[in-house]
C-alpha cells in the first residue's frame, strides 16, 4: 500500500489500506481497527481524521482479535463531522455535536513524553499548528507526564503479546473448522515485522509471560489509567494534545528501522510511541490534520480526551479542526 501523499511512501499500518483509500479519494470513509494507534496512525500520516473511541464502545463482533484489552475499530475520513457521523451510526448516539468556543477549552500541553525526540519537520510542524490555536484563543496548560512512560512500557507489549496468540487461536479454531493453526498462520506471514513478533510467541519462553501479564492487567494498566485520569481533573483538562506520530511517514522498505534524528530506530515502536498510552489506557483519542512537512508529507494533532469522552471529544476536535487551515488534497487523489 502506497502513501497517496508520496507514493514512495508507507501509509502507516496496521489500517494502511483505510488510510490511503480515503486520502486517494476512492472513498469518503473506511474502518479500521486500532490497538496501539493502528487507525490514528495512518490517518494522521494520510492527511485525515481518524478516530478511536473509548474501549468497549463499539462492538469487536467479526473482527480479528489481537488483544481483547486493547483492540477497538475506528473510522478515518476527511473531516471530523464524518468521524462523528460515523461514530453516531455504530455506538447508536444522537448525531451533531456540542459548539464549543475555542476560548472555553483548557487544552494540556505535556511537558514530556509526547514531544521527546521529534522528527524536525514534525517539530516545525507542530509548532505551526499550537502558534495558530494560541492565536484563535486556545488555552493550553503546561502538564507534567512523568508517570506515562513507565507504566506504558511496562504493560504495553506483555498486554498485546499475551493476548494475541490467546485470541488468535481461539478465532481460528471458532471460524474455519479447517482453517490454519496459529503456527500454520505465523510461517505463512510476508511482512517482516509481523513475522519477528508473531514468531517470538511459538518459542517456550512465551508461557513464562502469565505472570508479568497478570501483573499487567492488575497492577500497571490501572496505574496508567489513574494517572491519566489524575491530569485530567486535577488540570481541570477537557483534553491533551501532542503530535499524533514523532516522524513523518517512512519510506517504503524500511519495514524494521528508521533513521530518526542521526539514530537508526526501530519503526513499530517510533510510530506508536504517541499513542500507545492512551491505547492502553482504553481512553478515546483522535487526530486531526496539522499541516504538511516542506516535502508535503502530512502531520497529524493527536487529542486524547478522558474515558467515555467521545463526543465531548469530536466536538473539542471539530473545534480545533476550524481553527486550522485546512488539509491540501493528495497529489495522487481522485
Amino acid at each position: 500500500v502506497r502513501n497517496p501523499y508520496d507514493l514512495e511512501r508507507i501509509p502507516g499500518g496496521s489500517s494502511g489500506g483505510a488510510g490511503a483509500a480515503v486520502a486517494s479519494g476512492m472513498v469518503p470513509v473506511a474502518i479500521g481497527t486500532d490497538t496501539g494507534g493502528s487507525v490514528r496512525i495512518p490517518a494522521a500520516l494520510c492527511g485525515l481524521v481518524g478516530f478511536r473511541p473509548s474501549i468497549g464502545r463499539y462492538s469487536q463482533r467479526g473482527i480479528v482479535p489481537i488483544s481483547n484489552t486493547r483492540d477497538t475499530a475506528g473510522p478515518l475520513c476527511r473531516s471530523v463531522d464524518d468521524a462523528a457521523f460515523i461514530d453516531a451510526a455504530i455506538s447508536g448516539d444522537a448525531d451533531g455535536l456540542e459548539n464549543i468556543a475555542i476560548g472555553n477549552l483548557r487544552v494540556g500541553l505535556p511537558a514530556n513524553h509526547f514531544f521527546d525526540n521529534l522528527h524536525g519537520e514534525t517539530a516545525a510542524v507542530m509548532s505551526t499548528a499550537l502558534d495558530c490555536l494560541r492565536a484563535t484563543g486556545c488555552k493550553f496548560i503546561e502538564v507534567e507526564m512523568t508517570g506515562v512512560e513507565a507504566p506504558a512500557d511496562a504493560c504495553g507489549f506483555p498486554i498485546a503479546i499475551y493476548e494475541t496468540k490467546r485470541e488468535l487461536t481461539r478465532y481460528l479454531s471458532e471460524t474455519a473448522a479447517n482453517g490454519p493453526s496459529f503456527e500454520q498462520l505465523v510461517a505463512e506471514i510476508a511482512s517482516p515485522d509481523v513475522k519477528a513478533l508473531l514468531s517470538g510467541m511459538l518459542a517456550p519462553e512465551y508461557d513464562d509471560l502469565a505472570e508479568i501479564y497478570r501483573d499487567a492487567i492488575d497492577n500497571k494498566r490501572p496505574n496508567l489509567q489513574k494517572h491519566l485520569s489524575d491530569c485530567f481533573a486535577d488540570n481541570r483538562l477537557d483534553a491533551f494534545i501532542f503530535p499524533t506520530t514523532i516522524l513523518p511517514a517512512a519510506r517504503i522498505g524500511e519495514d524494521e528501522t528508521v533513521e530518526l534524528n542521526g539514530q537508526t530506530v526501530p519503526l513499530f515502536p517510533t510510530l506508536v510511541h504517541n499513542t500507545d498510552p492512551g491505547s492502553i489506557a482504553g481512553i478515546p483519542g483522535v487526530t486531526i490534520p496539522a499541516g504538511l512537512t516542506k516535502q508535503g508529507l502530512p502531520v497529524g494533532l493527536g487529542i486524547d480526551g478522558p474515558f467515555g469522552s467521545d463526543r465531548h471529544l469530536l466536538a473539542i476536535a471539530k473545534t480545533l479542526e476550524a481553527a486550522l487551515p485546512p488539509m491540501p488534497r493528495a497529489p495522487t487523489a481522485l
